[in-house]
């Protein structure tokens, strides 16, 4: 587990470094890319430093190991992630639906293509995953 977070850990501080150099140095205009590539430089940074604190967490502090190992492994964790994950689902759903009839209201078709869109995908995401977990349990 330690080795797994270190190496991520080093990957993602590496292509962070990268991504910061390729930012300032390649000139790349007032594109899309060249704005994003400084902030997407410092997330890969910052994901790769905590990887690594907690590699290196992991390594030296068994209680903290232990709590780990309870928390990624607990059924009842499990249980409550996929609860959290079921509601998120949920909300994104009626959340889009309303915004769908809320930007009706207020004659934004464009924002309202998008709302519906968003509610067709999670709805079809949703049909899909039931179709797969129903013929493996």
């Amino acid at each position: 587990m330690k080795n797994r977070f270190f190496t991520t850990g080093i990957i993602y501080i590496v292509l962070g470094i990268a991504l910061f150099v390729a930012s300032i140095t390649v000139d790349l205009g007032t594109t899309t890319i060249a704005r994003v590539m400084p902030g997407l430089a410092g997330g890969f940074l910052g994901v790769g430093i905590i990887n690594l604190y907690r590699g290196i967490r992991l390594g030296k502090d068994t209680e903290y190991r232990e709590n780990f190992e309870v928390e990624t492994h607990d059924e009842r964790n499990k249980y409550l992630r996929m609860k959290a994950w079921s509601w998120a689902g949920y909300l994104f759903i009626i959340g889009c639906s309303a915004f769908v009839i809320i930007f009706a209201l207020i004659d934004r078709p464009d924002l309202m293509q998008m709302a519906a869109y968003g509610t067709c995908i999670m709805l079809v995401l949703y049909w899909v995953s039931y179709l797969i977990v129903r013929k493996k349990y």
